[in-house]
């Protein structure tokens, strides 16, 4: 991996592909959680929790959009431009208890938004403001393309910058770019290329520092394109540094096979970046050159150029800008900033960790682990044995200005957290520490950097510094304290020391998943919550365990792993830090848990997890409890269940648009229609693919909610239903290969995307409307 590579999980690329996990806006009791996203649409969650002493017998809560709006709600009674009451059978909120009422919206062509939310539960300090995600890619009217190689005045200074970038992938070369070749044509990779493949569809960025300002004539780029993962943005655009925020300079056109031109018309800077996107892909630059003269003068004398108008407006702008995000949570993990769970976490955290001694205290690295030059002489800063937090203060707030400025409480409340964090996941599930460099040249244990800043689109993220071998943790500031976020990142940065997925594509899709595991089992005891997404995970239960639509919401596949409620072997409280370690080569992790579970198979597993997932039966009695929840309102279950069609009065056959992909299932609930003696026949009518294969299982759940399962052999068999049960039929795809595949490469005909095609004959009972 290489120095200066940046892993950002960036808001925009997670809304476009639909796996924003619960970015979420909480204002102290009420909080908006976006479950799932897509081009023009959304799903949400507003939760309310009672923090109060006495019990609430009925609720109401009140909500706008700027653009985005309502088209169906669940859970609850909606009314106006928005508010929502409770249902007869929901009103009732016990001292701790949380209640949740869900959402589709569309986004009416503007940017997905994350209001405030107010009512007798909430703050009534929450202030209402939506953040425009798109308002970072500010268009220009100064554009123009053209395929001549000449630059349009000055010389090509870009060999003379160091380059950096959000993230290279460890293949390619971020040196080719500013190295004065001339690409023959957009796929000519002989002097190497720059490509940030395996993060389709987000916003990825290249940047230049000089050792002193120039005055820039115009910027030109070859883009990267392999006509396969890494293609020409669909959109690009150049910012310049003024001394003390990033301007937009206009969009750089998008013709491949040709340097493409934009004139910057005399801009003085040292530092010069562009951000590109595909919608589709990843993107990449075979060569980026910038024309220039030295000026002579420092940055301090760039901002100064700026005619005042023009830089109070800025100003103006950047305050606008920030104090939207302040106020409007959108985050890669799900965020609770709810002061009475954030107190009772800390009193929680401290009890459910106690060390018998203290630990050791790790030395800083001060040189060579930074990020974005933050450092001892321009930040203040605060240690903990293990963790170092940077963050502002005065006029110490980083080269940028933009460090987050805390209470020393809250900046304590933290660095408490995390050794908690830490002492768990490290202490006592025996993770590899990330404090630990992965070079074997710098043995020891350090400081982990974290930094609070106010300029991030994601709630945080996880970064690496390839000198130091070391990772650190970027936290938007008004989240430093929710601490669902830093726990999630933290997630990444062990996953990292383990090191055994890194440059591992097949892993990639995985690394979220993952990371949301740990903050779910290190939280939800603590906050008595959970991330738990029972629309996700049952409406989409047809996609694959880990597909790139459900990245943050497959974490309950390792809880199922973790608690082991079917004793196989390999498994239990340790199976994730086994999972990881036992990879090898490009395989899957599923190939990866086939090893550590023999002789039960991985098909065997995953049908049987899916059954489990029909009431989820996991060992996870808060993630079961939202799912009944879910469960009463018949909308979600028209979403999640409505998988068959009736071919006769006992024959049924999968939708098309219904049929389980890869180690997905359809959950079907059951009405029976006589005694209670049922008879299932499930035939498999091929997909096209010679491994083709299924498992069937019945899930019956009790009135005290134990499930009893009855597996179905070759898909036939019979039960009997007794009085208060209720039963749901489970098909799921399992090949009888385990399929090699990247899931943010997949299409519509790989493999892995293919449906399973069935029907199945049922007496004794129907499909439950």
């Amino acid at each position: 991996m290489p120095s200066h590579c940046i892993k950002a999980y960036r808001l925009k690329s997670l809304i476009a592909l639909g796996i924003l996990a619960a970015s979420g806006y909480a204002n102290a009791a009420c909080q908006y959680v976006i479950t799932n996203a897509w081009g023009s649409g959304f799903t949400a969650a507003i939760r309310i929790t009672n923090d109060t002493a006495s019990a609430v017998n009925s609720w109401q809560v009140s909500w706008s959009y700027t653009r985005n709006s309502v088209t169906n709600a669940w859970n609850a009674q909606l009314s106006g431009n928005y508010s929502a009451s409770n249902l007869n059978w929901n009103g009732n909120i016990q001292p701790g208890q949380t209640v949740e009422f869900g959402l589709q919206g569309s986004t009416n062509g503007g940017s997905l938004e994350a209001p405030a939310i107010s009512g007798a539960l909430c703050s009534s300090s929450a202030q209402s403001s939506q953040h425009t995600i798109s308002s970072s890619l500010a268009s220009s009217s100064i554009q123009s393309a053209t395929s001549s190689s000449a630059l349009a005045a000055g010389n090509n200074i870009a060999p003379l910058a160091t380059a950096s970038t959000s993230y290279v992938s460890p293949w390619e070369t971020l040196s080719a770019v500013n190295d004065n070749n001339t690409p023959a044509n957009s796929n000519d990779k002989t002097r190497g290329a720059y490509g940030n493949w395996n993060n389709p569809n987000s916003i990825q960025w290249v940047q230049y520092d000089w050792p002193q300002p120039y005055t820039l004539g115009s910027t030109q780029i070859y883009w990267f394109d392999d006509n396969g993962g890494v293609l020409t943005p669909t959109r690009a655009y150049i910012e310049y540094w003024n001394g003390s925020s990033w301007i937009n300079a206009g969009n750089v056109p998008l013709a491949k096979n040709a340097f493409n031109t934009l004139a910057l018309n005399n801009i003085v800077t040292n530092r010069l970046r562009v951000s590109m996107l595909n919608t589709q892909q990843s993107t990449g630059i075979l060569e980026w050159r910038v024309s220039g003269t030295a000026t002579g003068g420092s940055t301090s004398s760039i901002s100064s150029s700026i005619p005042s108008s023009s830089s109070s407006t800025v100003s103006s702008s950047l305050s606008s800008s920030r104090s939207s995000q302040s106020s409007s949570v959108l985050s890669s993990s799900v965020i609770s900033s709810s002061s009475s769970l954030i107190s009772s976490s800390r009193s929680s955290v401290a009890s459910s960790s106690a060390s018998s001694s203290a630990p050791a205290v790790f030395p800083p690295i001060t040189n060579q682990y930074e990020y974005e030059g933050i450092n001892t002489g321009n930040a203040v800063y605060k240690d903990s044995n293990r963790f170092r937090l940077y963050y502002g203060a005065d006029n110490r707030r980083g080269p940028k200005g933009n460090l987050g400025t805390h209470s020393e409480a809250d900046v304590t409340r933290l660095l408490e957290h995390m050794e908690k964090v830490y002492d768990y996941f490290i202490g006592e599930r025996g993770f590899k520490s990330p404090a630990q460099s992965v070079h074997a040249s710098r043995p020891g244990l350090f400081k982990i950097n974290l930094y609070s800043v106010t300029d991030i689109d994601a709630g945080g993220f996880m970064g690496y510094n390839g000198t130091a071998g070391l990772s650190f943790l970027v936290i938007r500031s008004n989240l430093l304290n929710a601490y669902n976020v830093s726990t999630h990142e933290f997630g990444h940065s062990i996953t990292l020391a383990e090191y055994v997925w890194v440059d591992k594509a097949r892993t990639g899709a995985w690394w979220e998943t993952t990371a949301e595991w740990f903050a779910d089992t290190f939280m939800g005891p603590i906050t008595n919550s959970t991330n738990f997404d029972a629309n996700s995970l049952h409406a989409d239960s047809r996609l694959s365990i880990v597909h790139r639509n459900n990245l943050y919401q497959a974490w309950p596949f390792m809880t199922y792993l973790t608690s082991n409620p079917d004793n196989y072997p390999g498994l239990g409280r340790d199976a994730v830090r086994n999972l990881i370690r036992q990879h090898q080569g490009q395989e899957t992790p599923l190939h990866s848990l086939a090893r550590l579970t023999q002789p039960v198979s991985i098909q065997t597993l995953v049908g049987r997890y899916r059954a489990r997932m029909a009431y989820a039966d996991i060992g996870h009695p808060l993630a079961q409890q939202r799912l009944f929840s879910a469960q009463r309102d018949a909308s979600f279950r028209a979403r999640a269940y409505r998988n068959l069609e009736a071919v006769d009065s006992s024959t049924y056959r999968v939708l098309a648009t219904r049929r389980p992909q890869y180690t997905g299932s359809n959950i079907t609930p059951l009405q029976a229609t006589g005694s209670g003696l049922i008879s299932i026949q499930v035939t498999n009518l091929g997909n096209g693919l010679n491994d083709s294969n299924f498992t069937a299982t019945v899930a019956i759940k009790a009135a005290n909610n134990s499930v009893r399962y009855v597996d179905l052999a070759n898909g036939s068999g019979n039960f009997q239903l007794s009085s208060g049960e209720e039963a749901s039929l489970v098909v799921t795809n399992t090949p009888d290969n385990l399929y090699l595949y990247n899931a943010f490469d997949s299409t519509d005909t790989s493999p892995e995307s293919i449906g399973l095609n069935y029907q199945v004959q049922i007496l004794g009972a129907r499909p439950r409307d």
